[in-house]
């Protein structure tokens, strides 16, 4: 993992980089955390970032382990969130990490992107680890689906309104070739960095091969916006989305 990219992009994370807590439209995350919720569980959320799901967790559990790779992250998260039912801990998912206490539930946004798959592997084994047997794993990633339904959006949006809106059908598959040289690898271009996007079932094998047992598949809709510039008011579902899986140990 690089750690100096994710460092520079404490500054600017929440521009940067969409926050499921923040940009989730029908509140699934939350609502999978409530079935969840009690006093007397821990929660650990594995790429924590800055910090933006700690306060729901404080909530709903006993106490919190925030982890992630980068520190300069890290420090953001614990200056934003001063909560003694909070630890901090740096670490590296694709390493053989052994947690002090694995917790009753885990979350995992958006970490499984890593366009290697040894690597991905390897922090599915952390993410198992830091679980403890019988615990709730929480995990989404990238869709790649919905990476494709932009484009033809796009094109929908040419066709529809004319003019510069959306792009042509050429443009779209030159520009779709280009962020997505392989759709069996499903690894996606942004701004330069190969990140792994998902299909439905292949996210479900995965974890299922890792031992866990998958409870149900759902879907984090994303605004328009988040993907395309003055998109208009009319365009609804569906909207662009991330696969959420809740998975048992």
């Amino acid at each position: 993992m690089n750690q100096r990219y994710w460092d520079k992009l404490a500054k600017s994370f929440s521009k940067d980089v969409i926050e499921l807590a923040k940009e989730d439209r029908n509140g699934v995350l939350l609502e999978e955390l409530d079935k969840l919720a009690s006093r007397r569980k821990t929660v650990t959320d594995l790429g924590c970032g800055p910090g933006i799901l700690i306060p729901e967790l404080v909530k709903r559990f006993r106490s919190v382990c925030a982890v992630d790779f980068s520190k300069k992250l890290l420090a953001v998260a614990a200056q934003r969130y001063p909560d003694p039912k909070v630890t901090f801990l740096q670490a590296d998912l694709t390493q053989p990490i052994e947690p002090d206490s694995p917790s009753d539930v885990t979350v995992c946004s958006s970490v499984l992107i890593l366009a290697s798959r040894k690597k991905r592997r390897r922090v599915m084994e952390s993410i198992v680890r830091f679980t403890r047997k019988g615990g709730t794993v929480i995990v989404t990633v990238p869709s790649l689906e919905s990476c494709i339904h932009v484009y033809q959006t796009l094109v929908r949006l040419r066709k529809e309104l004319g003019g510069n809106n959306g792009m042509s059908r050429p443009e779209a598959r030159r520009q779709l070739a280009a962020e997505l040289p392989s759709v069996l690898d499903g690894n996606v271009s942004i701004r330069g960095v190969l990140t792994k996007h998902w299909m439905q079932d292949e996210i479900t094998q995965h974890i299922a091969d890792a031992g866990l047992t998958v409870e149900r598949v759902r879907r984090v809709d994303f605004s328009w916006e988040s993907e395309i510039d003055a998109a208009p008011d009319w365009l609804g579902a569906p909207f662009p989305w991330d696969w959420m899986i809740v998975a048992r140990r």
